[in-house]
């Protein structure tokens, strides 16, 4: 680790991944010594405060456009060595952008994101749930978990299926990537955390709930 000047952290998932390798190797903490952490956002921060750790670089919105910008304004990349922890199908928008600007970036797989069997034993009926409007809000954290979606009940079905149900999208990328698909995401929070989208879901209710009394 210590051989690169950052390392750039797009999730919590991957924090607490190579978090828990380095812990489990030889090493500790101290590997971290010299290497510049970047976070993708508060919740993401939040991860490395459980191990002790401050990250150098937030960048004020949780998308990869802005966190190569809040590099670029740390100076420049051409032969900084950037550390990417990431998911086996996260975007590859960070490292392209940093390689394009002469930085020498090493991605590595730290988790895998698997769908699940919507048919398992005890799962319940979300399709069934959902063409008998008994989901008031389906919420997406990630364009993964969008494009799953998609392909566990057909891309046509999932956007009619949600088109009587409250879309929620944890960031105007998972919004996009919801819209790209004909799903209409129609609480989007300010600030790209699960927090605040959970905080933007009950503001919306609310909203629902004194428009319904005033009528």
């Amino acid at each position: 680790v210590q051989h690169f000047d950052w390392a750039v952290f797009t999730s919590g998932n991957a924090v607490d991944a190579f978090m828990g390798r380095l812990l489990n190797s030889a090493a500790d903490v101290r590997a971290l010594k010299g290497v510049k952490l970047c976070a993708i956002g508060a919740g993401t921060s939040e991860r490395f405060t459980k191990y002790g750790i401050k990250v150098d670089l937030i960048p004020p919105e949780s998308r990869a456009e802005s966190v190569i910008q809040a590099l670029l304004e740390t100076g420049s990349m051409k032969g900084q060595r950037f550390l990417l922890p990431r998911a086996d199908i996260g975007r590859e928008v960070i490292g392209e952008e940093l390689r394009k600007r002469g930085g020498v970036v090493t991605e590595v797989v730290a988790y895998r994101t698997v769908a699940i069997d919507p048919e398992r034993d005890g799962e319940p009926d979300v399709y069934r749930m959902l063409l008998d409007q008994r989901i008031d809000v389906v919420t997406f954290t990630s364009p993964s978990s969008v494009r799953s979606f998609a392909e566990l009940y057909g891309a046509d079905a999932a956007a009619d299926l949600l088109a009587k149900t409250n879309v929620a999208a944890i960031g105007p990328v998972t919004a996009e990537a919801a819209a790209q698909l004909g799903i209409n995401c129609s609480i989007v929070p300010t600030q790209y955390t699960v927090s605040a989208l959970c905080a933007a879901i009950v503001k919306h209710f609310e909203g629902s709930g004194a428009a319904a009394a005033s009528n």
